[in-house]
């Protein structure tokens, strides 16, 4: 019985995939456990907030370096949370839904480029 390299291939690919996404969230559970340790004057305003967002667009990041499928909607997230962290640190009121809308049209954007040259 001969094995499909194809069907080998994307299973490769998954079980890549979910190792990286099982990093990501082993990541952030680390993350919020420190945090959770800190006193609360050693807290930085905003931080889990862009810890977040720089361990969403990581995992992303590292899934596009890979060759495997990675979310506009999820790397949508982590640019937001980045922001939300980034506002709450420098206290800046990032005003939410307007900035989401931006970020959902920018990427709507980037579909139809990013189609049209595929």
């Amino acid at each position: 019985m001969e094995v499909d390299m194809e069907s080998t291939e994307e299973i490769r690919k998954k079980r890549l995939g979910e190792r990286i996404e099982y990093a990501g969230w082993a990541l952030f559970l680390i993350m919020l456990g420190v945090l959770w340790m800190l006193p609360e004057e050693a807290m930085v305003e905003g931080g889990w907030l862009i810890g977040s967002g720089l361990i969403i667009l990581g995992v992303q990041i590292i899934r596009g370096l890979r060759g495997l499928r990675f979310s506009g909607s999820t790397m949508i997230l982590g640019v937001l949370a980045l922001g939300l962290g980034f506002g709450d640190m420098f206290s800046f009121d990032l005003p939410v839904f307007p900035a989401l809308l931006v970020l959902v049209g920018l990427y709507m954007i980037f579909e139809i480029i990013a189609k049209r040259r595929g």
